[in-house]
């Protein structure tokens, strides 16, 4: 995941995760000045996201999300304390941690050769339902799921990110890793 000022993730496998401080703005650059920061041997995958959206759809317990707007359709129950306690499984926004990357369906993702040794380059670049999908020079390939990072929780994205989640199979995934 790419985030701003504060410490960011990106995944890869020169030798194992690396954990990098970008001291970046993200939603203030362009895709090909994040590329920069990306394009390095053993890269696997970054994400751009809405993270207060990831957040509430990553969250079991409703205590701890500020705006549950988009957990309208995920199943809950009341904890003894009288909390929300989510069922994750049925958000589309949900990540899955892998022992090679994170699978997140975001709004912009780029993946790369330590991806491609787990699912295959063409299995990415033929996504049917992806408002962008680019691969650079360097192998990289890009995909936009949706238009506006800030329309995560919009029908279309929803649906959008449904369709990443089933078309990668990230249960089936989530299994064999």
């Amino acid at each position: 995941m790419l985030s701003g000022n504060g410490g960011s993730i990106l995944s890869g496998e020169e030798e194992q995760f690396r954990f990098i401080d970008l001291s970046i703005e993200p939603f203030k650059n362009t895709d090909d000045d994040l590329l920069q920061f990306i394009t390095k041997p053993g890269f696997t995958s970054a994400c751009l996201c809405d993270s207060d959206y990831t957040a509430a759809q990553n969250t079991k317990l409703g205590k701890y999300i500020q705006d549950d707007s988009s957990l309208k359709d995920t199943p809950f129950f009341l904890s003894s304390e009288g909390y929300k306690v989510y069922d994750t499984s049925y958000n589309p926004g949900k990540e899955e941690i892998l022992p090679f990357t994170t699978l997140l369906p975001a709004w912009k993702m780029w993946f790369g050769e330590g991806f491609f040794q787990y699912i295959p380059k063409g299995k990415v670049l033929s996504f049917p339902h992806a408002l962008e999908i680019k691969e650079y020079p360097s192998g990289i390939v890009y995909v936009q799921l949706f238009e506006d990072v800030a329309a995560s929780n919009s029908e279309a994205a929803r649906a959008a990110q449904w369709a990443w989640r089933r078309w990668l199979d990230f249960d089936g995934l989530v299994k064999k890793y």
